[in-house]
């Protein structure tokens, strides 16, 4: 089997419905979950419920054929085959079709609400279980359940909130503390203008960006005419990187930043 199942597309559907997704999900291994990755992706497809755009696949229609099995792979399988489901998951949710662009808002919070769902059950379950010595083993599976299920939330939320690039008013759960202190050394190669070095003090929960604006701030530069690249150990630390946290660069206290400033128009009088 290549990037797309073998069978004849007109045979696709019945052999997904009838076969692949009458697995028992506890029992798939590595092969197995590719399989029906492929099969779930070809089907829906061709169903026009998904969009294949270059090398990702967009959702086009809610009503994914295999979608409650792919909530199965997610609580049954074992913890690698789950996390490639989950993978599926944000993969799929995260990524709308022409259809579904102007129903974005609904479909997050009806995911949501499906999550806290699938959660509430699965406490009220465990809280049954707890006050019965005899169903230890059953309790944890359950516990299990919950993780899986708070998992794929998690990525979710994580994917969706990586798509939106302006700063939130309301921080994420991420950065609404204050992590480990840094200070951080700016250095500006000479460029016609003498410039002394600038500390910083930042956090590991401080974003690339806050301290891309510190920046411009202490040289009075306007955000919309100056250009600032900023080095780290030679490696140029992109603009799209400006969301990331401090702590995910790898930069510890007194790192050395290199900043080189260009002008990207110039002023009216």
């Amino acid at each position: 089997m290549g990037d797309e199942p073998d069978l004849d597309p007109d045979i696709n559907k019945d052999f997904f419905e009838n076969y692949v997704l009458q697995l028992d999900p506890s029992l798939l291994t590595e092969n197995g979950i590719k399989y029906f990755e492929r099969f779930f992706k070809a089907v829906n497809c061709q169903e026009g419920k998904l969009v294949a755009k270059r090398r990702a696949y967009m959702i086009d229609d809610l009503e994914l054929i295999g979608l409650d099995y792919l909530w199965r792979v997610v609580i049954q399988s074992n913890d690698d085959i789950a996390s490639r489901a989950i993978d599926l998951f944000k993969e799929i949710y995260t990524n709308f079709g022409p259809r579904l662009q102007v129903s974005q808002v609904v479909i997050h919070e009806d995911f949501i609400q499906s999550c806290v769902d699938r959660l509430k059950a699965s406490y009220d379950t465990l809280y049954i279980l707890g006050s019965d010595k005899n169903s230890i083993n059953s309790a944890r599976q359950e516990a299990i359940h919950m993780v899986r299920v708070l998992t794929v939330l998690q990525e979710y939320i994580n994917e969706c909130d990586n798509d939106y690039h302006e700063e939130r008013m309301i921080l994420p759960m991420s950065r609404v503390f204050h992590g480990k202190h840094l200070s951080l050394t700016v250095q500006f190669p000479s460029q016609g203008r003498q410039v002394d070095d600038l500390d910083i003090l930042s956090h590991t929960d401080d974003t690339v960006g806050s301290v891309r604006q510190c920046i411009f701030n202490h040289i009075k530069a306007r955000v919309g005419h100056t250009k600032i690249e900023l080095f780290v150990g030679g490696e140029l630390i992109d603009s799209e990187d400006d969301k990331k946290l401090v702590g995910q660069l790898n930069l510890r206290d007194k790192s050395l930043i290199t900043a080189k400033f260009t002008q990207t128009s110039t002023f009216k009088s």
